[in-house]
């Protein structure tokens, strides 16, 4: 890859301290010291203080209470070298870019090995952590030993320079978050799926979020933060979030390659990132043997396990493939012989994978809706319920189970009683939407 020389003019100013008129040494807000999870690590429970931006030839520091023509006029101050746009690059390390390009543009001495691990400690890819300065760190993550195809750019402790065009990074606080992105959901805290941020904004499509309560806080109200660890779903709007201090303390971006004939605010899903029924999730296709498998990903990044039938009738060998975070396919395989695939099963660390039309594990009740019209769901709480009936082409060789928030049943438990057992519920029914109801599970079928 060729670089333009204003990118190698931009980067001399980065090494010397002055991007853009933003000086080395940004005003840094007063605020409690806290833990930073370092990038690469298991990330702890506090999260980075926050880092406002100087703007010298403006004099304006960007606020987190700034007036609505505040906010405009700082998305224009964000200068490209701190800029993070989902899906695309972060400043100027592009998702297209290879090892050997980072070392003609930065220079072998800001780049060191590192590797990442996947959830719960199963997998690892070859990573490099690329330094250009104070407040300019980042972590790519390679597809594989080649490194010549990113899967993932990590921001973390070291990079808070780094800003969306919303003014969105780490050190962000929870309030500032609600405002940019508006209400979303996130899983309970203090496990490797949690402390993500579950949101719909099209603009930040490509990124995910994890935010961090700060010590003092869990110190202040250790019960409100027993109360929101674990497997669980809470909504931003819970009362109890804004008592401790949460902030951004992880950004993970992934490749999103944009659609300019549509909205400029819609994405389409990235070919490795596909769900084409009766052909692949991803890279893991379905006419794949066990031992093409572990060729393709490594025999580190398969885990044998296997797969029961309803009510507990059948059971069959299957195989976790761990193809990075948030990349996890259960596949489900005939027979012993393990050389054909029957289907693969995605969850809640299988949720980067979407369709063409953008469903995936995750996907909310409204969007289904949107998609594909009028369906019908079987009661909830027992085997054959939760699943969604529809004709529609978009859903073709795809069985989408749907599962309430435990805030919703909680919320709504008369409603949520009401629709459990053995029934059939049109999607028009008001019940269904006071239920917070979001794809937890797809199976995605050899055959269309």
């Amino acid at each position: 890859m060729n670089f333009p020389g204003r990118y190698f003019v931009m980067f001399s100013m980065l090494a010397s301290g002055a991007i853009g008129g933003i000086a080395a040494s940004s005003l840094l807000l007063p605020q409690p010291a806290v833990a930073r999870p370092a990038i690469g690590s298991t990330p702890a429970q506090a999260m980075p203080q926050e880092t406002a931006l100087t703007i010298e030839n403006t004099q304006a520091v960007i606020s987190n209470e700034a007036t609505p023509t505040q906010r405009i006029a700082k998305q224009q101050r964000v200068p490209e070298m701190q800029l993070i746009t989902p899906g695309k690059r972060v400043g100027l390390v592009d998702f297209s870019m290879t090892y050997a390009d980072l070392v003609r543009a930065f220079g072998a001495k800001r780049l060191t090995r590192s590797v990442t691990y996947g959830p719960e400690g199963m997998g690892k890819w070859p990573a490099t952590i690329v330094n250009l300065g104070k407040g300019y760190k980042l972590k790519v993550t390679w597809a594989n030993a080649r490194k010549a195809e990113m899967t993932r750019i990590t921001i973390g402790q070291g990079g808070e320079k780094w800003r969306t065009a919303d003014g969105i990074g780490v050190g962000t606080n929870f309030s500032t978050l609600k405002q940019r992105i508006g209400r979303f959901n996130i899983p309970g805290f203090g496990w490797d799926y949690g402390n993500r941020v579950l949101h719909r904004n099209p603009k930040l499509q490509g990124m995910s979020l994890q935010v961090y309560a700060s010590q003092a806080a869990i110190q202040r109200f250790p019960k409100t933060y027993g109360s929101v660890t674990g497997d669980q779903m809470i909504q931003s709007v819970d009362r109890r979030l804004p008592r401790l201090d949460l902030r951004v303390g992880r950004i993970n971006l992934f490749p999103v390659k944009r659609d300019t004939t549509q909205d400029n605010t819609q994405a389409k899903v990235h070919k490795t990132l596909l769900i084409v029924p009766g052909e692949r999730v991803g890279p893991v296709r379905f006419d794949s043997s066990y031992a093409a498998l572990g060729k393709q990903f490594g025999w580190q990044n398969l885990k044998s396990t296997v797969t029961y039938g309803p009510e507990g009738i059948g059971k069959w060998p299957a195989t976790i493939v761990n193809v990075g975070p948030g990349q996890r396919v259960k596949v489900t395989w005939k027979d012993a012989k393990k050389n054909q695939i029957t289907y693969m099963t995605l969850k809640q660390d299988g949720s980067s994978f979407k369709t063409a039309d953008g469903i995936g594990v995750g996907s909310e009740f409204s969007q289904l809706q949107s998609e594909l019209g009028k369906f019908q769901v079987p009661g909830f709480g027992w085997d054959y319920g939760n699943r969604v009936l529809s004709k529609s082409p978009k859903v073709k060789g795809l069985s989408l189970q749907i599962n309430p928030s435990q805030a919703a049943i909680k919320r709504n438990s008369k409603s949520y009683r009401s629709v459990l057992g053995d029934q059939m519920i049109p999607s028009t029914d008001q019940r269904l939407s006071r239920l917070d109801l979001k794809v937890d599970r797809m199976h995605v079928w050899a055959t269309r």
